[in-house]
């Protein structure tokens, strides 16, 4: 999915190309959110225009924990306010580095 929030600048695509999908666990749903790693912007620098346009499709986002895999596969939480805006990223385990979704789900303490 490409964010229709970002714009090209002097010619470069500026958008990062992504997917995502919501997991119905248990104690809260989690968005978890993969960089397709394209070749455009990553998920990472371009996370408020991900939120964004994700925001328009999942109203409700702020009521989930938002996890994503980055362009080498390791996951991170994003953290957000209610609205589903960004605030900063954290490690899903610190000290830790997952690349295995069921993994840094057990380690936000979430189960589906």
């Amino acid at each position: 999915m490409r964010c229709k929030h970002c714009f090209k600048k002097a010619g470069a695509p500026m958008h990062a190309d992504y997917r995502y999908r919501i997991i119905d666990a248990t104690p809260y749903p989690v968005l978890v959110i993969n960089d397709l790693n394209l070749g455009n912007m990553s998920v990472t620098n371009g996370i408020e225009c991900v939120l964004a346009q994700i925001r328009n499709e999942v109203p409700n986002i702020g009521k989930h924990r938002v996890i994503y895999s980055d362009s080498e596969g390791i996951f991170d939480e994003v953290i957000i306010d209610n609205s589903g805006n960004f605030l900063a990223f954290h490690p899903v385990m610190p000290g830790e580095r997952h690349t295995d979704l069921g993994e840094a789900l057990k380690s936000l303490g979430v189960y589906f």
